[in-house]
């Protein structure tokens, strides 16, 4: 596990690191133009993780698109198959990546929004943690249900080619499955037993950070929260049998 896990990184780590790098800049970008421009307050800046979580969904969604999605990924994966490591080996090295690639950004973001609030904000708006630490959850439970998702359809659509093309159908899995979301927000209301359907659970995390979207999902906090994480679970292991059933690309 250890070496394809290494195997895996060294493939996938500059990009992680590139990511970074830009997520980095937009989290200073925005608090220098909200110190000076007054684009954004020191309470909303702290508050919306410095509106990083917006930066962060979008970069997992291309590293989930990527992590099976491309013609050149399934050859990668191929090729730690024929040097003899296990399936389920070689689909979990690619998620434990993934999660690692994920655990850097919600870190460097933290450490990044806390400086800049005590820099350039001059400690502003830093007593409003429990907010600060309920958007942090929200985005990490956000970015279970929707990476998994991505991964559990990407594995499912062999056809795909080109990395553009997987990172444009793994965003388009993302906004499809929040467009059904909304149209199910539509009668949800008179039929309750929608509000478990996967896609509805997208929106945890808005309602995690506006409990008034409630009135949405109609999910109690409770139920968004576990539904979320069995949802994610349920996606891992569909995309692991899928994995596991697929022969090997042909190199």
């Amino acid at each position: 596990m250890l070496t394809a896990i290494k195997e895996t990184f060294a493939k996938k780590g500059k990009l992680t690191l590139i990511f970074g790098a830009l997520l980095a800049l937009y989290i200073i970008v925005v608090a220098v133009w909200g110190a000076f421009g007054n684009l954004i307050d020191a309470d909303n800046f702290f508050q919306a993780l410095g509106t990083a979580n917006v930066i962060i969904g979008l970069l997992m969604m291309i590293l989930a698109s990527l992590s099976f999605g491309s013609r050149d990924t399934r050859e990668f994966l191929t090729a730690l198959i024929d040097r003899g490591h296990h399936k389920i080996t070689v689909f979990f090295a690619q998620i434990i990546v993934l999660a690692l690639s994920y655990a850097f950004f919600l870190i460097l973001s933290v450490l990044l929004v806390i400086g800049m609030q005590l820099t350039v904000f001059k400690g502003q708006g830093m007593s409003s943690f429990t907010q600060f630490n309920i958007v942090i959850y929200g985005n990490m439970i956000h970015m279970f249900i929707m990476s998994t998702m991505i991964i559990f359809f990407m594995v499912m659509f062999r056809g795909i080619k080109g990395r553009l093309a997987a990172i444009a159908t793994g965003i388009g899995i993302n906004y499809g499955g929040l467009g059904i979301a909304w149209i199910g927000f539509l009668f949800v209301y008179h039929h309750r037993f929608l509000k478990w359907e996967p896609f509805n659970f997208l929106m945890v995390e808005n309602q995690l950070i506006k409990p008034i979207n409630h009135t949405l999902t109609k999910l109690y906090r409770p139920e968004a929260i576990s539904g979320s994480l069995i949802y994610g679970v349920i996606f891992t292991l569909l995309a692991l049998c899928l994995f596991l059933y697929m022969k090997p690309i042909k190199r």
